[in-house]
This record gives C-alpha cells, structure tokens and sequence, in this order.
C-alpha cells in the first residue's frame, strides 16, 4: 500500500504536525494491514484504539497551535475536530463489538477524512501560521 504522506500536498509546513500527521497515517497503515491479512481482533480493536487516541491528541495540540498564533478559524475547525472524533468513536465502538465491516468502513473513512481534512483545512491554518512567522 502507497503512503499517502509520500504527497508534498499534505505538508502544512508546521513540523510537528506534519509529524503528527506522519504518525496517524502510519497507524491508518498498520489499521489497514491489520485488517487485511485477518490479524486477531484483539489486535484491530487496540490499532483503532490507538489511532482514536493519537488522532484526539494531535487535535488538541493543534487547537493549542492555532490559539496562540491567534488563529481566526479556530472554531470551526474545531467543530471539525469533534465531529471527526465523533464519528471515528463511533467506528470504534462498532469494531468493539465485533459489527461486521465497520474495521474496513472505518479504514476508508479515516483515510479520506483525513486527508480531505488535511487539504481544506490544516492546509488553510499552515498558510496562516507560517504568514504570521513571516511578520
């Protein structure tokens, strides 16, 4: 499987969260590969668990990020953040409790929500943040 980071698109330009962003995808990978080659699902439930938990933590080091640099879309970027969170907690019950397809439906779902987050709005605060290095 490619890796979606190998994508110059992706970079905000703030190193630690593309580093962040690095490290989600590289768990959305292993969620992946857990799941296509049949792992036990003990196995899946923790990969989720731990990509549920790394996603909620980059989030709320990114909302610090935008805060401090004063960060005008703050709010409804944040409503993205919860909804998004909702939603993979959502999956992550389903998986719990052994749903069938929820592990796939979830894959997809991180997968593109992640990057269409990426591009439309981690990108928009990159271009902020670091215009307001600049000055």
């Amino acid at each position: 499987m490619e890796s979606l980071y190998g994508l110059n698109s992706l970079r905000t330009g703030i190193v630690q969260i593309d580093r962040d962003h690095e490290a989600i995808l590289a768990l959305v990978t292993a969620f992946y590969a857990a799941i296509h080659d049949k792992k036990d699902h003990p196995l899946i439930v923790d990969l989720c668990s731990k990509l549920v938990e790394t996603t909620e933590e980059h989030f709320r080091q990114e909302e610090a990020y935008m805060e401090r640099a004063g960060f005008p879309g703050l709010g409804e970027h944040k409503c993205e953040h919860d909804r998004l969170t909702e939603e993979a907690r959502g999956f992550l019950m389903k998986i719990e409790h052994e749903t069938p397809g929820a592990d796939i439906g979830l894959y997809y779902v991180l997968r593109e929500l992640f990057v269409a987050h990426i591009l439309e709005y981690d990108k928009e605060f990159g271009v902020y943040y670091m215009q307001r290095a600049m000055e």
